[in-house]
C-alpha cells in the first residue's frame, strides 16, 4: 500500500521525534545504517509483530511504519531527520 507524501512525512517526524525523546539517536542510526539492505524485511517484520506491538501503538501506525520502512529511500530520510532536524 502506497502512503501519501504527507503521511510519510508525518510518520518520519513521529519516529524521529520518539527516537530523540528517548535519546537513542546513535543506536538508532547505527541500527538503520547496518540494516538498510534489509529494509524490506524490517518492514515486513513489523507487519508480523503487529499483534504484539498493538499493546502500545495504534494498528494503523504500525502498518504505515511497516510500509514506510520497506523502501530504502525512506530509511535514508529517517536517518537524515534523526541527524539534522531539531528535537
Amino acid at each position: 500500500m502506497e502512503l501519501s507524501d504527507e503521511r510519510k512525512s508525518e510518520l518520519l517526524d513521529l519516529v524521529a521525534r520518539e527516537i530523540k525523546r528517548r535519546r537513542m539517536e546513535a543506536p538508532a542510526i547505527m541500527f538503520l545504517e547496518m540494516h538498510k539492505p534489509l529494509s524490506f524485511l524490517a518492514g515486513s517484520a513489523l507487519h508480523l509483530l503487529s499483534p504484539l506491538l498493538e499493546l502500545g501503538f495504534r494498528r494503523s501506525d504500525i502498518q504505515d511504519v511497516g510500509n514506510l520502512l520497506e523502501d530504502r529511500n525512506n530509511v535514508e530520510e529517517l536517518i537524515r531527520r534523526i541527524e539534522h532536524d531539531p528535537p
